[in-house]
C-alpha cells in the first residue's frame, strides 16, 4: 500500500459492518487469509467486488477498465498464449475457497482473454503499489467474512 500508507503510519478501522456486500470499490480495508497454515493480516484497496468482472490476457489483469500487470504465478503457469489466461483464472479460483462455495464460478474465452465474474460476498483486492505487492492475484478472492475493517483515517 506504499505510497498511501508509509511505514510509521497508524491507521484507524472502521470494524461495524451490518449488512452484507458492505464494501465498495476503492475502500482500503484490513482482512485476513490463510498462506501455509499461517494467518496473515493484509491491508489492501478493494478492486472489485461482487458481479464485477475479471478479464485476464496476456499483457494483464483488466478489472473496470483498468489495467494491471500480472504477478509471478500467472507467468509460472503460462504454457501458451491460449490457455494461460484460463489457467491462471482458474487458479484464483481454486485459491478462493468461501467463495467457492454454494457458487458456480464461470469463466467464459472471448478472444484471446477469459473473463471470471465475482460472486456475492466476495472481493478482489490489489496493493497501491501493484508490481510489489502480493494481493488477491496471488491468494484469490477474499470473502467479506475475513474482511475485518475500513481504513478511514490515515496519520
Amino acid at each position: 500500500m506504499l505510497n498511501t500508507i508509509k511505514p510509521g503510519n497508524t491507521v484507524l478501522i472502521w470494524k461495524e459492518f451490518k449488512h452484507r456486500n458492505a464494501f465498495k470499490k476503492n475502500e482500503i480495508v484490513l482482512f485476513y487469509t490463510e498462506i501455509n497454515d499461517e494467518i496473515i493480516p493484509y491491508v489492501k484497496r478493494i478492486t472489485a467486488g461482487p458481479m464485477d468482472s475479471i478479464k485476464a490476457n496476456s499483457d494483464e489483469l483488466i478489472i473496470n477498465g483498468k489495467g494491471y500487470p500480472h504477478d509471478e504465478i500467472y507467468y509460472l503457469m503460462s504454457d501458451n498464449a491460449k490457455t494461460e489466461g484460463r489457467k491462471y483464472l482458474t487458479y484464483l479460483v481454486d485459491q478462493s475457497f468461501e467463495c467457492r462455495e454454494g457458487y458456480n464460478f464461470k469463466t467464459e474465452t472471448i478472444s484471446s482473454s477469459t473473463i471470471l465474474s465475482i460472486p456475492n460476498g466476495c472481493y478482489f483486492l490489489i496493493g497501491d503499489n501493484p508490481y510489489e505487492s502480493m494481493d488477491s492475484r496471488f491468494f484469490g478472492l477474499i470473502h467479506e467474512d475475513h474482511i475485518f475493517g475500513k481504513v478511514i483515517v490515515i496519520f
